[in-house]
């Protein structure tokens, strides 16, 4: 599937201006303008959950002779995963640009100070700086390698509560934005979920309210779930947590009618 989806998104990345020759002659100034303008532009591929490819090793050949011909073709590559050794050391050590975002444990983050033999203002990011996305964005340790110079340098990359909350992965905040994806929709869901919880998250809303329930005796599991379901209620109704998703013009009708 990875070489299927590489050969439907790139199959025309790696045109270059003199393979017009193989084209028949009465198509070849159509041709010779589509080549020249796949090869001019900055094409980009990206692969995402790169682990997954550790028993695909056709899979793997074809990564690493990109990386090695992708500069000629003017083709950007990356590729995403958990930990260092999921990329294997033909692709590290292709790369030009390296991004840190966590170690999973010290024995990982010792594996990256190493391998890339970092400073030790760097190597104690890696160790101490790293903790994840949250409200005040999400640090991150870059790496660049440019012509024979090296660089290293601590960023934070600033994202927005709409985008904090379509990429959060802590399973209460996905439980409580897949609901709200079911009952208003992905923009809608994402709008209200920025506008109650800017943070990007509403964990410790879902903390606190099940805390209560478990010191009134009620089971974890099904504490969690119903903390959930209620945050979804409300944020739905424009009650509680979201009462200032309501309008002020529908709010001040409604107390109107319920003072008559």
């Amino acid at each position: 599937m990875y070489l299927l989806g590489r050969h439907i998104l790139a199959r025309n990345f790696f045109l270059r201006p003199d393979y017009v020759h193989h084209v028949p002659e009465a198509v070849r100034p159509y041709h010779a303008k589509r080549f020249r303008e796949a090869y001019e532009t900055v094409k980009r591929l990206d692969y995402d959950e790169w682990h997954r490819t550790q028993g695909s090793p056709q899979v793997r050949a074809q990564a690493e002779l990109d990386s090695r011909e992708g500069r000629k073709h003017n083709i950007q590559l990356g590729f995403a995963s958990q930990r260092l050794s999921d990329m294997g050391d033909a692709l590290i050590s292709q790369s030009t640009g390296r991004f840190v975002l966590r170690a999973g444990d010290e024995r990982e983050a010792e594996e990256v100070i190493e391998r890339f033999n970092l400073t030790p203002a760097s190597a104690a990011v890696v160790r101490h700086g790293l903790h994840g996305p949250g409200p005040k964005g999400a640090p991150f340790l870059a790496i660049m390698q440019i012509d024979n110079s090296k660089y290293e340098q601590l960023l934070v990359n600033n994202l927005g509560p709409i985008e904090l909350w379509a990429l959060s992965t802590t399973p209460d905040d996905a439980a409580l934005r897949n609901r709200l994806y079911e009952a208003v929709g992905f923009q809608e869901a994402l709008r209200r979920l920025a506008k109650v919880f800017p943070t990007g998250s509403a964990q410790k809303e879902v903390e606190r309210r099940r805390s209560e329930r478990l010191r009134g005796g009620e089971m974890e599991a099904h504490a969690t779930q119903s903390v959930v379901e209620g945050l979804t209620a409300e944020l739905v109704g424009g009650r509680g947590v979201a009462l200032m998703l309501r309008p002020h013009d529908n709010l001040a009708a409604e107390y109107a009618v319920a003072a008559q």
